[in-house]
Order: C-alpha cells, then sequence, then structure tokens
C-alpha cells in the first residue's frame, strides 16, 4: 500500500503551476489509499476543476495510465473533459472537469430507493456510455455505482467531506467495497436545450435501512443552505426534509432547467483499471487468458471471480448487478461478508454468488432484468455485444409502465414536499418539465433536452 507524505501533497490556497494554465488548490473532497482529490479553480477563467493526485515514491504512477485512457476516449458524451497533467515533485496530478455527486451518493441522498422508472434510465444511459467505451477498444473492470457522477449543478460549490468518500470522486478504502490493483495488469456558458424524448418507469418500495455517511454541500445560495438525508430522528417526520435539502431549486424559474440539465447527464469515470481489450494497430482483439480477478467484487462478474481475463461482455454484467442492486435497496445477496484479504473476500462472495440463479437473483423483477442478465452472460469472450437490444429491454419496460425517459430522476424531484417516495412524483416531474419548457423557451427560445 502506498503511504501518503502529506508535505508532499497539494494544501488549500497552493497555486499549481500547469502547462497550459494555473490552479489555485482548494479543499481536498475525497481520499483513498493511493490517491486523494481536491476541487480547485482555473485562475485565468475561473471555472472549476477538479484535481487527483496518487503519490508515488518510484515515479511510477496509475495516473499516467488513466491520463493516456481519458485522451483515447476524448468527444465521448459522458466523459468528463481533461484538462492537462501536471507534476508536483514526483506526484502526478489530474486536472480535470469537476463534476457533482456519483450515482451512489444520490442512491443513499433518495433513501436507497430508485424507482423503476429512475432505474430504467440509468440502465440505459450505463450501457450507452460503456457502448461508446468499448467502440474506443477499451473495457472499464471496474462498474460500480461510485463511478458514475452527474454534472455540476450550478449554483453548488465544492463540497466539504465528512467520511472517507468524495462526493465528485469516491474512492473507497473499506475492503468490502475497494477496487483490486494490480500494478502490471494494463496496457497502456449558455446550454442548447433540444427535444425531449424516449421512454421510462417506476417501482414499488419499501422501508429500508439507511446509512447516513454522506457529504455534506454547501450552497452559494440561500435556497441551497444544506443538502443531507434526514437524520433517524427527523425521518420520523417526512416534513422535516423541505425545499433546502432538495438537489434542485424547485422555485427559482432562471436556475431550475440549468440545474436539471446538469442534474440528468450522467458521466463516468475513474479509468485506472481500464484497459485495451484489442491491439490497437491491428484491432485484433486480445487472446483468452488467466488473469487476478480485478474490480470490486460486490460487482464483479462471473467469468472475473474464475480468474478469466475480462472482455466487453463482463463490463455489461456488472452494469446488470448494479441496477439489481438498486432495486433490491442496496442490498445484493452476496454483500455482508468480512475477510481479512482481498483472496478471501472475493471467494466468500463468489461461493454465494455462483450458487444464486438469474430467475431467483430477478425475482419480483420486469423480466427483461433477467433477459438481460441471461443475454450478457452467454456472450463469448470475443463477441461484440448488440448493445441497442440491451437498452431496448429498458425501453420496454417503460412503456409497459406508461412511462416516457424524460430525465427526471429521483434525486431531480426528491425534496420539495418531504422525504418521498418515487411513485409520488409524476404530477411534480410534469409540472416541472412543463415550467422548464416554458422559462427556457422564453430566455432562449430552444427546447430542452434533459439527457
Amino acid at each position: 500500500m502506498v503511504v501518503f507524505n502529506d508535505s508532499s501533497l497539494l494544501t488549500e490556497g497552493q497555486i499549481l503551476e500547469g502547462k497550459y494554465h494555473r490552479y489555485r488548490v482548494g479543499k481536498l473532497i475525497g481520499k483513498g489509499s493511493s490517491a486523494r482529490i481536491f476541487s480547485g479553480v482555473n485562475l485565468e477563467n475561473g471555472k472549476q476543476v477538479a484535481m487527483k493526485i496518487e503519490y508515488t515514491h518510484s515515479g511510477s504512477t496509475h495516473l499516467h495510465h488513466e491520463y493516456s485512457m481519458y485522451r483515447s476516449l476524448e468527444g465521448i458524451h459522458g466523459i468528463p473533459k481533461i484538462y492537462e497533467i501536471c507534476k508536483k515533485n514526483e506526484d502526478v496530478i489530474i486536472v480535470m472537469e469537476y463534476l457533482g455527486p456519483s450515482i451512489e451518493w444520490l442512491f443513499k441522498y433518495c433513501n436507497k430507493r430508485f424507482s423503476l422508472k429512475t432505474v430504467c434510465m440509468i440502465g440505459k444511459r450505463m450501457v450507452s456510455l460503456i457502448r461508446s467505451v468499448h467502440n474506443r477498444g477499451i473495457i472499464f473492470r471496474d462498474i460500480k455505482p461510485e463511478n458514475f457522477l452527474i454534472g455540476n449543478i450550478p449554483g453548488a460549490v465544492e463540497p466539504t467531506p465528512i467520511n472517507s468518500s468524495a462526493t465528485h470522486y469516491e474512492i473507497n478504502k473499506h475492503l468490502s467495497i475497494t477496487s483490486i490493483r494490480v500494478s502490471d495488469d494494463s496496457d497502456g456558458s449558455k446550454p442548447v436545450f433540444k427535444e425531449l424524448e424516449k421512454k421510462y418507469g417506476t417501482a414499488n418500495t419499501s422501508n429500508n435501512e439507511v446509512n447516513n455517511s454522506f457529504y455534506k454541500h454547501t450552497r452559494s445560495s440561500s435556497v441551497y443552505s444544506l443538502i443531507e438525508p434526514p437524520s433517524a430522528k427527523d425521518r420520523s417526520s417526512l416534513q422535516s426534509f423541505n425545499r433546502s435539502n432538495s438537489i434542485v431549486d424547485h422555485d427559482d424559474p432562471l436556475l431550475l432547467p440549468l440545474q436539471i440539465k446538469a442534474a440528468s447527464k450522467i458521466y463516468i469515470m475513474d479509468f485506472g483499471l481500464a484497459e485495451y481489450y484489442r491491439d490497437m494497430k491491428t484491432n485484433v482483439h486480445k487472446p483468452r487468458s488467466l488473469r487476478f480477478p480485478c474490480g470490486t467484487p460486490r460487482f464483479m462478474s462471473r467469468n472475473t471471480h474464475m480468474c478469466e481475463q475480462q472482455s466487453r461482455r463482463d463490463d455489461l454484467e456488472s452494469i446488470g448487478y448494479v441496477l439489481i442492486y438498486f432495486l433490491c435497496h442496496g442490498r445484493l445477496p452476496w454483500q455482508g461478508y468480512k475477510a481479512d484479504t482481498m483472496e478471501e473476500l472475493i471467494s466468500k462472495i463468489w461461493a454465494k454468488k455462483s450458487k444464486i440463479t438469474i430467475e431467483k437473483l430477478c425475482k419480483g423483477y420486469p423480466k427483461q432484468f433477467e433477459m438481460y442478465l441471461r443475454y450478457v452472460r452467454n456472450l463469448g469472450f470475443t463477441e461484440t455485444p448488440n448493445y441497442q437490444y440491451l437498452i431496448g429491454l429498458f425501453d420496454k419496460v417503460l412503456e409497459n409502465i406508461g412511462e416516457v425517459d424524460d430525465g427526471m430522476f429521483d434525486w431531480i424531484l426528491q425534496g420539495k414536499e418531504g422525504y418521498v417516495i418515487p411513485e409520488v412524483h409524476r404530477s411534480k416531474r410534469d409540472s416541472i418539465t412543463r415550467w422548464c419548457k416554458e422559462v427556457w423557451s422564453s430566455i432562449s427560445k430552444k427546447k430542452i433536452d434533459v439527457y
């Protein structure tokens, strides 16, 4: 494990000289065993940025690899912008686009209760994003909710961390959710709104235990006093969770469309474990081989558990487990194991995961989720997945429940009338969508696109 020497790291207020720009370092917003994330500001244009620094004694760093992955993915919708890579002594720093909370944070914010509609919209976007990544010859190898984030919401300022997970960039240090890294296993202003489109749906919910280890967000406007899930005491009174806890300001007609635009766009990040699955010169798929498991054990594919080299099918299988994780209120059947080593943890999870049938795992959910997992598990090692078929499965669920993919996720609708459950949101969603259309039409004569 890498040990940080704090004297060599970035400090708040420090000026970082990059090749192209100068930056002022902000607060520490996330840390893990090998990397830390700071907020920052570009001193030339005032733009907020995030800075990821990985301390190394040898000069060898995963950040060089991660930086090359981002460069290979430039131009893809949902990949954060990378501004530059800097060095401070032996430390490597990636300066990147500053984003909002992770989907995992938002899941907890919604009391670990996502509607079926929101799960389907997330599924569509995850599959679409990973298709774009795969089309560049790259597999992600660490699919988990912490690695998917929404945009930076206008009006927000940098978060203040209160535990080991970051709002902008979650780096987990706990064994049960850590990502496995093997050092030698890698190759290498005004928005324009478009037309609302596509379809999606809602789900039943039940009471579920809530973990209140979250980040507090301070806001520059009085309407953003605090975003924080209610305490156990406060949850006894739904009225205690009011507008000031909402992700978006439902009462600001000028800010609301911009906030919804950011809050409905999903990004994928942290490409430290990503690698090329095909030779970039010959375009030939790499041969099958045995590899030590890589990724987050909770969401690992079956083949990864069996030490098989990962390919496109494994990213998609992990997405399936993430969606089931949302549907079952954050409690997969193989969660909760304790272990002294990562190998032991992987073994315990595999012992449970290998025995659970797809039918049992997806029991009580629309059959399309079972069809999804069955399809991706049956893919061959080099087989090109039919991504559109998988996206179509979620569209079918949405059609069956009479919903549309309008980008109104539960975290956008949450918080105005109290800590409410997603099923009651339809009228609120419709009124907000109408409001945004009217307001933005009067400002820019453009239609809204909530991605």
